[in-house]
């Protein structure tokens, strides 16, 4: 019949390899607590709250960084906190508030009467307007919009100024 010596072998060697592993790494390395784990001519006791010491910190470690990591991933905004010697420097996240129409009707008017001399009356006004929103309004997302005005000699200004001049008087209150 087969015996269980050559098993308990086995299993022994392998177990002693492991804890040599161990006691080699805790020797070695420099995260607090693993050396004084295998630090020759200690008490077991001692040994005992060395390693209950270390996985306790090792836990409490893993828990704060899965808590952070779940609050990263419910909500990725980053504030960061700067400290100096004796102060703390508080950076709040930046807002950024983006009209949806980026222009102002009374400074499109003036500049619409001032460039091209046509008032709110006229037929060309609407055509004008047009093209004020969608100079100020314009992204790289919607080129397509100056599609309507190519090859109109009326239309060479400077693009720049007309988006300045007509940009919204807008009141933020913090």
């Amino acid at each position: 019949m087969f015996s269980g010596k050559p098993r308990q072998i086995w299993i022994g060697r392998v177990l002693g390899g492991m804890v040599n592993g161990f006691k080699s790494f805790c020797l070695q390395t420099s995260i607090h607590g693993f050396n004084h784990i295998a630090a020759p001519r200690r008490h077991w006791i001692e040994r005992l709250v060395w390693v209950c010491v270390t996985a306790m910190a090792a836990w409490g470690v893993v828990g704060i960084s899965l808590g952070q990591w779940q609050r990263y991933i419910n909500n990725p905004t980053v504030v960061t906190m700067d400290k100096d010697y004796r102060t703390w420097n508080y950076t709040m996240a930046a807002a950024t508030a983006c009209e949806q129409n980026r222009t102002n009707p009374e400074k499109v008017e003036k500049a619409i009467k001032s460039r091209w001399n046509v008032a709110i009356n006229d037929s060309n006004y609407y055509y004008y307007s047009r093209f004020v929103n969608v100079v100020a309004n314009s992204d790289l997302y919607h080129l397509r919009a100056y599609e309507e005005f190519k090859g109109d000699p009326n239309l060479n200004v400077n693009l720049y100024e007309l988006t300045v001049e007509n940009d919204p008087n807008l009141n933020v209150n913090l």
